[in-house]
């Protein structure tokens, strides 16, 4: 047995040894690739911020049953808030495609983003990549801006929060984002199947959202904490009602 557990060693310690570098000094080296970054724009490109509106067209995608009052075109935002002014994030000049590569040390247990064992930082990563909050927060500032929705208010009393969400906004199959989208995401955060309890403390914070119209959603904290809005608004992101109506 001791002999056993000895060679055991002997093979562990070797492969380490040649994991963290110990090879000859004439060890071939992995070759560069030859593919090259794509070239960045060249000529006038404007770095002024106005000269990239925040909602181009932003009537363009609304539904013309919807009205103006209940979020749908012509919507104004009077006794709103939104956030156009904020400074550039990132260099108009780059070009967009290219290949983005991430190490992870270790494979990973499962690709949902909640429930057991999708707590890791590829999730995590893997899920901002693929969905939106309904706010975002500047990475300098860190004043709020929209994201699935375009304007956002808070009650005097700080417990009641309500979105607008952008008509323009769609789904990767098509599908326009709604507010029943919200409230469907929150009573997944809240369902036990999910066995995700650390969501389920974090958003039994709220009751129930109420979609007040196709694109107009509410909320209300049941205490009061400068964190909720925070939570509701940038932490939680929202998936579309159409497709979990059909997850078990």
């Amino acid at each position: 047995m001791r002999d056993s557990l000895l060679r055991s060693f002997v093979v562990v310690a070797t492969l380490a040894a040649f994991a963290c570098g110990g090879g000859t000094s004439n060890q071939q080296q992995p070759q560069a690739s030859n593919t090259s970054a794509p070239a960045a724009k060249r000529g006038n490109v404007s770095m002024n911020k106005a000269d990239y509106p925040v909602f181009p067209n932003a009537d363009a995608g609304a539904d013309p049953s919807v009205s103006a009052e209940q979020g749908g075109k012509g919507f104004k935002g009077d006794g709103w808030q939104t956030n156009t002014e904020y400074e550039l994030i990132g260099d108009p000049r780059a070009v967009r495609g290219g290949t983005y590569r991430e190490y992870q040390p270790d494979f990973p247990n499962t690709l949902r983003l909640y429930g057991p064992e999708a707590n890791t930082q590829l999730n995590l990563m893997i899920g901002n990549m693929l969905y939106e909050a309904l706010l975002s927060l500047h990475p300098n500032t860190l004043d709020y801006m929209p994201a699935l929705a375009t304007h956002w208010q808070i009650s005097p009393d700080k417990m009641t929060f309500r979105y607008r969400i952008d008509p323009n906004a769609r789904w990767s199959d098509g599908e326009p984002v709604i507010a029943d989208d919200v409230v469907a995401t929150w009573s997944l955060m809240m369902d036990k199947g999910l066995q995700d309890p650390t969501q389920a403390l974090v958003y039994a914070k709220f009751e129930k959202p109420v979609a007040e119209s196709k694109y107009i959603v509410r909320v209300k904290a049941k205490d009061l904490n400068w964190r909720n809005f925070l939570y509701f608004s940038a932490s939680m992101p929202i998936f579309p009602a159409h497709v979990l109506k059909h997850v078990d």
